[in-house]
């Protein structure tokens, strides 16, 4: 999160010296070379004679800078847009995980229903995600004993957090859901 606000933060600045820097020379550029005298109290202040500032060049005839940025080496990760899974899906998921690792499906949806009421993307003080409100380190932990991605962000994932939760379930873990019983 901070390279990305490192890079924001930089791009601003190098844009105001930018902008800075092109409107300081144009108004250079127009600016009288020698300082004209006001109307003194008797003359018309608004005469033709009388003008101040008459530009001798077009905003169109000053240069344009041209810089080149470089890409950067990491792309930004896109926004994770939560999809909407129905209760089909999730029987399906129940069923299909609840059987690969030997556990009862309703043991699942017991435990996802107590801890998210079936909701992917329950958060608990962002200390804790998904359906069964995972934390971080359980999360990853429990992945890493299972060959998959530990990327915490998929705690979200409806499919991969019945497959973790099951997985738990067949190793003894169920503790890690107390209140859940």
């Amino acid at each position: 999160m901070r390279i990305p606000l490192l890079r924001y933060y930089l791009l601003t600045i190098f844009s105001a010296c930018f902008f800075f820097t092109a409107f300081h020379t144009a108004a250079e550029a127009h600016a009288p070379t020698s300082s004209p005298s006001l109307p003194s109290i008797g003359e018309a202040a608004y005469s033709d004679e009388s003008v101040l500032y008459e530009p001798t060049t077009r905003t169109t005839d000053i240069p344009t800078p041209t810089f080149t940025i470089a890409p950067t080496s990491t792309p930004s990760p896109a926004p994770h847009i939560p999809r909407i899974i129905t209760s089909a899906e999730l029987e399906t998921l129940f069923t299909k995980y609840g059987s690969e690792f030997n556990v009862e499906p309703n043991w699942l949806k017991k435990i996802a229903r107590c801890e998210s009421n079936f909701n992917p993307n329950a958060n608990n003080s962002g200390l804790y995600l998904g359906m069964f409100q995972f934390s971080a380190q359980t999360w990853s932990s429990t992945r890493t004993s299972m060959g998959l991605d530990p990327n915490p962000d998929l705690r979200s994932n409806a499919e991969e957090s019945i497959k973790t939760a099951a997985f738990m379930l067949a190793r003894g873990r169920q503790n890690a859901w107390p209140n859940c019983h």
